[in-house]
């Protein structure tokens, strides 16, 4: 009796280990594909990140001919690097900044795009929003903003 006992309680396990090992799959399935959308992305943003840091960078250090050489034809037609001087002269804490950590960006039809925050010196963090587009191979601002302004 012993052998049936363990034979019925053997098949009401059966299908809840099948089960419970099909839902296991199907999240292990769920999260490579969520990490690869993740690699695709970060991969694909690379370059046009590595321009963001730079005028990060060459504003923060106050060289605004190399934060300005990162912008646009559009961005430079718009704003002449006399007024990017005068933003940069008037806000220096605003772009003092040490890093940034993005909490969203994309890539669409050539245009890349990042939402965070910047690290202030001085503390603190300021919110950043960036739209780059690709000329002739390199990648270059379209939109930028600091803080609750300023940009083009």
């Amino acid at each position: 009796m012993t052998d049936s006992t363990s034979a019925v309680q053997s098949s009401k396990s059966g299908p809840l280990l099948w089960i419970l090992g099909g839902c296991g799959c199907l999240l292990f399935g769920i999260g490579i594909i969520v990490a690869g959308i993740f690699f695709v992305v970060m991969k694909a943003t690379e370059e046009p990140e590595k321009v963001v840091r730079s005028f990060l960078a060459a504003s923060a250090a106050g060289d605004a001919e190399r934060a300005y050489a990162t912008f646009s034809p559009e961005v430079q037609q718009i704003q002449s690097l006399d007024e990017f001087r005068a933003v940069l002269a008037s806000n220096p804490q605003l772009f003092d900044t040490t890093d940034v950590t993005w909490t969203k960006r994309s890539i669409e039809n050539g245009t890349a795009s990042f939402v965070g925050t910047a690290k202030a010196r001085a503390g603190g963090e300021v919110p950043c929003n960036f739209s780059l587009r690709q000329y002739e191979g390199s990648w270059k601002i379209l939109v930028w903003q600091l803080g609750g302004g300023g940009g083009s």
